[in-house]
């Protein structure tokens, strides 16, 4: 009896012998299963299972041969064949024989298992606040897995969300023990999260024969790193089984914990927790008393897989926490996981967002915006028809202008795409973050059976910032050396906060609080700005009052309110006694070495200019301190 093993080839030869004195020809020999119907899943060359004999002489015998290729998922076992032979006498009587051979299959190979081996977390040059997740997988088995749909769930506004991509990556094939890496830009939480952030990996897949696989795998994102000379733990050199573990057998996960710190952690607690059926047979936790700075300690820990695990992925979470030598408490995480066989099942075509485009981007709150998407169908032998697409904002964030939320697709074939384009308008008030488009796929394929699929599109909202001010309020003439009282109120009638907002007085001007720090800038509130300025340089002066800030994505923005000021030149000639409203009745003779007829100026008027200064100096104060009153106030009414 041939034993043959799944994936070879082989060739079986039979001879036919004629045990009679008589000549038979035209033979037609066919060979099959004796269930005819399962002979597809063990011969893949099941077509080619004929063969012909133009004759055999009487007592004579021909060899016939029949190269038959076993499949890869071939069950294992004895199959018998039915081996029919077909033939005619001398004289055209047709004669029909059967007999029956055996041949046994071997099967050693492994159905596709995909799963997440590793993770990577980096800095993404998109942006400064996206960062870039690697999910690097791993084929388990050694047979091609085919049509690998990969998901990311687990994703929030208030988290991790979307950066310019879709949820969904698809690859055409997973060699058996291959590998293949898929990213994805996520933008990190406005306000930073805390501890670890868990997302799902969600993976569909079939082999060769097209029966179905699905995996889901968690993951956890480090949410920062530690830095300076505080103590920083991480896990490295984790080593756990690649390969599938069987039901009733141990395992063991080690790893090192690396202090990349210069200081040394203290009071390190090691816990490690998974699922009920993953029975740890080791300390735990393991208690370190301490580990300094730059140096690593390695840790192990026993496992047992219960009888009742199902076959899938088990997540197994590594908790690390620490003190520094303040006392302050940290901690370190890491995902890893162990694989359990799955069963299959069926394929199923599928629809997905391959590519979509948002113009403008990012949207401003209040306006509209196009959104044209990129339906494929990821099948390579189903079509799909009568497809409705509903595109939902679930929080109301956007509705749509021109038409519904909802259209109608005829068909897409085969691993083809059909776009369209859909504008939509964002809510005036909208605060300024990321949201999230659901988009629901209802269809049929070519049986009428139908399916139901969601996906999900991330969208930037930004407010724009809009600061008014009022009329600059100052004398338009004065002279060079005398305070000037400039003052202006300004408000903030935008739906964003205006961040780190500076007051500040621009041009060739001296004094002292020529400044105002505002801080944060709350929409609807309203301020102002006064300063005394004092020219220095004759002539028409430009100076103006200044308005820096920031948005929330730190762009800076400055706003200038230009002003004129006529700066006259101080006159002071000296005074003459010659003056007869000086001392009047009283003759004052020229001084000596002075012509006595030239014309003098009172110095009367030289006293009154000066009184005018010191007026105008005594009601600047009076000003300014009014203000600082009134500003106290607007602090104590907040």
């Amino acid at each position: 009896m041939p034993v043959i093993n799944a994936g070879s080839t082989y060739k079986l030869k039979y001879r036919i012998e004629n045990k009679s004195g008589h000549q038979a020809k035209n033979i037609d020999l066919s060979l099959n299963l004796m269930d005819e119907s399962k002979t597809p899943l063990v011969f893949e060359n099941y077509y080619d299972m004929d063969r012909y004999i133009s004759g055999i002489n009487g007592n004579d015998s021909e060899e016939v041969v029949f190269d038959v290729k076993i499949g890869n998922l071939a069950p294992e076992g004895i199959h018998p064949l039915k081996l029919r032979m077909q033939y005619e006498n001398a004289f055209g009587n047709q004669f029909t024989s059967e007999e029956t051979v055996y041949i046994r299959v071997a099967n050693n190979n492994r159905s596709p298992i995909i799963t997440v081996e590793s993770i990577n977390v980096k800095k993404s040059g998109a942006a400064s606040d996206v960062i870039t997740l690697e999910l690097k997988l791993k084929n388990l088995g050694n047979l091609r897995a085919d049509d690998v749909k990969v998901t990311l769930g687990g994703l929030r506004t208030d988290g991790y969300s979307l950066h310019n991509t879709t949820d969904v990556r698809y690859i055409d094939l997973i060699y058996g023990n291959g590998t293949t890496t898929v990213s994805y830009d996520l933008l990190t939480p406005g306000s930073g999260a805390a501890g670890s952030n868990e997302l799902t990996v969600s993976l569909e897949y079939t082999d060769s024969a097209g029966n179905k696989y699905s995996e889901q795998n968690r993951i956890f994102i480090p949410a920062g790193e530690g830095g300076g000379t505080r103590p920083n733990i991480t896990i490295e050199q984790v080593s756990a089984p690649r390969e599938a573990v069987g039901t009733g057998r141990e395992f063991t996960v080690s790893f090192n914990l690396k202090n990349n710190g210069d200081s040394a952690a203290r009071n390190v607690l090691v816990t490690m927790s998974a699922d009920g059926v993953i029975v740890n047979r080791s300390v735990n936790p393991v208690y370190i008393g301490e580990i300094g700075g730059g140096r690593s300690e390695k840790v192990t820990y026993t496992l047992f897989v219960s009888d009742d695990a199902a076959s899938k992925n088990y997540p197994i979470l590594l908790n690390v926490e620490y003190e520094d030598a303040t006392g302050k408490k940290s901690t370190a995480t890491q995902y890893i996981g162990v694989l359990v066989e799955n069963d299959a099942g069926k394929t199923v075509p599928r629809i997905i967002i391959d590519n979509y485009t948002i113009d403008p981007f990012p949207v401003n709150a209040g306006d509209e915006f196009s959104l044209k998407m990129s339906f494929l169908n990821t099948n390579k032998t189903v079509d799909v028809s009568n497809i409705k697409v509903t595109v939902l904002s679930e929080d109301g964030t956007f509705t749509p202008t021109e038409s519904g939320n909802t259209f109608y697709i005829e068909s897409i074939p085969r691993t083809r795409n059909v776009e369209r384009e859909l504008v939509l308008q964002a809510k005036p008030d909208a605060e300024q973050k990321s949201y999230m488009l659901t988009v629901n796929f209802e269809y049929e394929d070519e049986k009428g059976n139908p399916y139901t699929s969601k996906e999900s599109i991330s969208v930037r909202v930004i407010q724009s910032p809009r600061l008014v001010t009022s009329d600059i309020s100052m004398m338009t003439d004065t002279f060079v050396g005398q305070p000037v009282s400039v003052y202006l109120d300004f408000y903030n009638m935008g739906k964003s906060t205006l961040y780190n907002l500076m007051v500040s007085v621009e041009g060739d001007f001296e004094g002292q609080g020529l400044s105002y720090y505002v801080g944060n800038f709350e929409p609807g509130r309203t301020d102002y700005f006064d300063a005394t300025f004092i020219p220095m340089n004759p002539g028409m002066q430009k100076g103006a009052i200044l308005f820096a800030f920031e948005d929330a994505n730190g762009k800076t923005t400055e706003i200038r309110k230009e002003f004129e000021i006529n700066v006259m030149e101080m006159m002071m000639p000296e005074p003459s006694f010659d003056d007869p409203g000086m001392f009047p009745g009283v003759d004052m003779p020229g001084m000596p070495g002075m012509d006595g007829g030239s014309p003098k100026v009172s110095i009367w008027i030289y006293i009154g200019i000066g009184a005018a200064v010191v007026i105008a100096a005594v009601v600047a104060v009076v000003i300014l301190r009014k203000r600082a009153i009134r500003r106290k106030e607007l602090s104590l009414d907040d």
